[in-house]
């Protein structure tokens, strides 16, 4: 990612957040965010505006980065192989156990269709095809978060730039 790029993603988040991001803030946080895809740094900073109350950090936003990195998409036929697995590893009366073994996608689809429904069902076939339509709308909007900000910080006419 070059500074430029850079510059633009960060003025970004400040203007998200209602704060003021001097040149010294710039020249740090670039060193630490320099070796970065600008596409994982892009994901990083959505993902803190949308989950976080106040200006995020640098380690909040490396530990978002790490969340959102392409090599974690799970397939949404993958996602439902392992949702499978958790329930029969936990079945129905440990819900919160499950839990903490799904992934964000995997959790917001299980909330919407209902853990225990998906547990005492007998035949998985609508089930199935329900959870897969639920995570791929969940995984493109995410897609589309991204794509909608890439486009707001490609404008040439920045006004903030590293020296």
């Amino acid at each position: 990612m070059n500074k430029k790029e850079f510059a633009n993603i960060m003025k970004y988040l400040a203007v998200a957040y209602g704060k003021e991001i001097n040149q010294d803030t710039l020249v740090v946080w670039y060193q630490f965010f320099k070796d970065y895809s600008i596409e994982e740094f892009k994901n990083g900073i959505v993902k803190a505006i949308n989950e976080l109350a106040f200006m995020p950090s640098i380690a909040q936003i490396k530990s978002l980065i790490n969340e959102t990195r392409v090599d974690k998409i799970t397939k949404p036929e993958d996602a439902w192989l392992n949702l499978l697995k958790i329930i029969h590893k936990y079945g129905s009366y440990r819900e919160e156990d499950a839990y903490k073994e799904m992934d964000e996608t995997t959790k917001e689809v299980v909330d919407f269709l209902g853990y225990q429904n998906i547990c005492m069902s007998e035949d998985q076939t609508w089930n199935r095809k329900d959870f897969i339509s639920q995570y791929e709308k969940r995984t493109s909007e995410k897609v589309k978060d991204i794509n909608n900000f890439q486009k707001l910080t490609t404008n040439d006419n920045e006004k903030l730039y590293l020296q």
